[in-house]
């Protein structure tokens, strides 16, 4: 199927004249090899026509032209500018507090406070009250594929909810995403009300307040809560300088229900 950008056409499918012409299917293996991503055929249609919009705004002909400024400009580099604006073209950024209530239950009342009692009991292990010597707690939990920060915030309000003396411990809360634009949100800590639909009007009441454009999250939980771009398929890990290493909880279903098995095994 052609479009037209003025007087040209813009390709999808392999032209037999030109060897280096790129199609859709080609599209969806990169960002597969790329992001780990795969595109379910019911979304395919909605991200060619996102492609053709976005490629007619580049001033481009063809797919194949949007791949080569893809690769000539940012050198497979994800981060890069060109790289953000096609993530953004393919990346759910609808998350919201509290998402899956299982998953909360099970952390809630089991693994959290378990993990928290070991951690504890591990400190006072190090430590020596009769020396004067006390050992900090230490807790390190990563969301991986945070988006706009609402699952990272939900673990940092149940850990506030949990440990009564958190300002004793330290505490890491990473949530990492490759949309930057969804990380800036979620640094924001700015939601609107879709983004509380399972969470209790108490919690909503004592960890937000009412802000112009919807609900703000409180300094103190924010605090708590670190983020940085990601990239689970091309990153390195442990990452030393990026503080992903020595962890005691990853949190990734919500990314993985869109990878590839390949990506995942």
């Amino acid at each position: 199927m052609n479009q037209m950008i003025g007087d040209r056409p813009i390709l999808f499918e392999p032209n037999p004249q030109r060897s280096d012409d790129f199609s859709l299917s080609q599209m969806l293996d990169l960002i597969a090899d790329t992001f780990g991503i795969q595109i379910q055929p019911q979304h395919q249609d909605t991200l060619k026509k996102n492609l053709l919009t976005h490629i007619r705004a580049l001033g481009l002909s063809s797919l194949n032209d949007y791949c080569q400024r893809l690769m000539a400009r940012n050198q497979l580099i994800s981060g890069g500018t060109e790289w953000q604006d096609l993530i953004s073209l393919f990346t759910v950024t609808e998350t919201y507090f509290f998402r899956d209530q299982g998953q909360i239950s099970l952390l809630k009342n089991q693994l959290l406070p378990e993990l928290n009692e070991r951690k504890r009991q591990l400190s006072l292990t190090h430590g020596n009250a009769a020396n004067g010597e006390f050992y900090r707690p230490t807790l390190r939990l990563w969301s991986a594929g945070c988006s706009t920060g609402e699952e990272a915030y939900s673990l940092a309000i149940l850990l506030k909810e949990l440990i009564f003396d958190y300002h004793a411990w330290d505490i890491l809360i990473l949530g990492t995403d490759i949309n930057q634009s969804a990380i800036a949100l979620a640094e924001q800590g700015i939601y609107s009300e879709w983004s509380f639909r399972t969470t209790t009007p108490e919690i909503k009441s004592r960890y937000f307040r009412s802000h112009k454009k919807g609900w703000e999250i409180d300094p103190a939980i924010r605090a708590m809560v670190t983020f940085q771009p990601g990239n689970l398929m091309q990153d390195s890990y442990p990452a030393y300088a990026g503080s992903i290493h020595d962890l005691d909880l990853i949190l990734c279903r919500n990314v993985f229900i869109y990878f590839d098995f390949n990506a995942i095994a």
